[in-house]
């Protein structure tokens, strides 16, 4: 008998919703910094 899981939702899980915008803000915070070096 054959029992189909759910798809997985990482956004149904509040600590990988968490771990994801931090990771977004890491990002975004590095590209403006090199960014800015670029300016000076």
């Amino acid at each position: 008998m054959l029992h189909y899981l759910p798809t997985y939702a990482s956004e149904a899980n509040p600590i990988e919703r968490v771990w994801w915008h931090l990771r977004e803000q890491i990002i975004l915070v590095i590209a403006v910094r090199r960014w800015s070096n670029c300016l000076i």
